[in-house]
């Protein structure tokens, strides 16, 4: 231990109840932001037996298996000139099991998707030098194989967010929202695209 100083720590909603090993939260004098680990869930987690019969947090076939596992999983690309939000959806996301990049707004996630591939989008609605529906414009009309996209808004933006559905994103999430709503929104996301992709190759068929 380097140094001890007393915090206050807060809760922060429905943002994070769902996220293992987090407590809480607490801001230092200087405005950095930082989670609070709860020991308990940690030790549980790392003692919770896997689908393989192996210990949570414990590889049990290598380095490679976890490559393996990560490579396979899906790639989200989150934009949000929130800080608190863009750690806080980070994390959900990782806990659920996707690879995450995260952006702080729409030019610097169309830099990203010009460069990598990434199968869903989950962009704020509202966000300095590019908004959610100029991202989602440029998305359907710059990149040759689009990814999803599932809008993310405010109470006050919601207006904006179903203009963003029509105009191609496939969802939106109204915040604040937890780990079970953003699991099932992605969840049906996917299952639209496969759905898409399974039609549009039996059209394919019938043609042929």
């Amino acid at each position: 231990v380097e140094s001890e100083a007393e915090i206050v720590v807060r809760d922060l909603g429905s943002f994070i109840h769902n996220i293992p090993g987090i407590a809480g939260s607490t801001v230092t004098a200087s405005g950095d932001l930082f989670f609070v680990l709860n020991p308990s869930d940690l030790v549980r987690a790392a003692a919770r037996p896997t689908a393989r019969g192996g210990v949570s947090g414990v590889s049990t076939s290598g380095a490679g298996a976890s490559e393996e596992m990560q490579s396979s999983a899906k790639h989200i690309l989150v934009a949000d000139d929130s800080v608190t939000t863009r750690m806080l959806n980070e994390k959900m996301l990782r806990a659920a099991g996707y690879q995450v990049t995260a952006v702080h707004n729409g030019r610097a996630a169309l830099d990203r998707l010009r460069a990598s591939r990434f199968d869903l989008v989950l962009s704020d609605v509202q966000m300095p030098a590019g908004d959610g529906l100029q991202l989602l414009a440029a998305i359907q009309t710059e990149l040759p194989a689009p990814p999803l996209v599932v809008m993310m808004t405010a109470f006050g933006t919601i207006k904006e967010a179903v203009e963003a559905t029509k105009q191609g994103a496939v969802d939106y999430l109204t915040k604040p929202f937890g780990l079970d709503q953003l699991e099932h929104t992605l969840k049906r996301a996917f299952e639209l695209r496969e759905l898409r992709n399974e039609n549009r190759h039996l059209r394919t068929s019938l043609k042929a």
